[in-house]
């Protein structure tokens, strides 16, 4: 990145109870003459405090910690339900020259927070978070979108601004890292009992859906061609989700952009 230069980057995370559901956005209704519009109360609720910044939905609960792990519960009768299991793995990571920097803090006890801004729903909130480096001359600032029609729904995209005098070669950003963990809803399962969606086309009549097996480690490279062994030649493209269930609760993870960009939605066992 050039001196004063701004890169961004997009992502969303969706937790459900039982599937992941992709709805259109609704258009705006027709104002009736001489009514006066009043601003729509939105039902989230954020709670800033130096540990974390916490957003509550009717459907779900976000936590934001300092170092931009963004973990997601869900709400139910007979209690809260939860596949994250952060330990100390770090929400995003960043390739610069070669080695990789995951040293970013977040502010998240002054976050910045203000009604919806987008386009999926007239109530909701807009929270920006600021964060720097101690060993790049990089400042980012998070924003996170809640909107109240899709409660279990969190948009995050980051913007990274290059403060300093030189270039940072800035390789890869790596938004949205997840530790998932079976058996904080079942201390009895196993971690095969995890079932997974992996949404990118990288081989004519793979499986898309199934139990994750041991050590199970996949790319899923979106907008760019993947070679295949066979008559094909060249495959891509696919729905850029992936998502991870058990019985009661899933989450998935997704790239929400009108562009036809390259990334890549790894999956991958601990510690890669």
């Amino acid at each position: 990145m050039k001196p004063a230069c701004r890169l961004y980057a997009w992502s969303v995370v969706c937790l459900s109870a039982a599937s992941l559901v992709f709805s259109g956005c609704r258009g705006e209704e027709p104002h009736r003459h001489g009514q006066i519009q009043q601003t729509p109360v939105s039902s989230v609720q954020v709670t800033a405090a130096a540990d974390g910044l916490r957003i509550a939905t009717p459907a779900a609960e976000f936590v934001l910690l300092p170092n931009g792990y963004l973990t997601a519960s869900l709400l139910a009768k007979n209690g809260r339900y939860t596949l994250d299991d952060p330990d100390h793995t770090p929400g995003q990571v960043l390739a610069v020259g070669g080695r990789r920097v995951s040293d970013f803090s977040f502010d998240v006890g002054n976050a910045r927070v203000s009604e919806a801004q987008g386009k999926l729903g007239k109530r909701g909130k807009h929270i920006e978070v600021r964060a720097t480096s101690p060993s790049l001359t990089l400042e980012e600032t998070l924003a996170l979108d809640f909107y109240d029609d899709f409660p279990g729904l969190a948009l995050l995209s980051g913007e990274f601004r290059n403060s300093g005098q030189t270039d940072v070669p800035l390789d890869a950003v790596e938004l949205e890292r997840h530790r998932f963990n079976a058996t904080l809803v079942d201390a009895r399962a196993a971690h095969h009992q995890m079932w997974t969606f992996q949404g990118a086309s990288l081989k004519w009549g793979k499986d898309e859906i199934f139990p994750i097996p041991p050590k199970f480690s996949q790319e899923n490279p979106f907008g760019a061609p993947v070679k295949t062994k066979d008559d094909m030649g060249q495959v891509g493209g696919g729905i850029p989700v992936v998502a991870f269930w058990t019985r009661p609760v899933g989450e998935a993870i997704g790239h929400l952009e009108t562009l036809p960009l390259v990334l890549s939605i790894t999956t991958s066992p601990p510690g890669l």
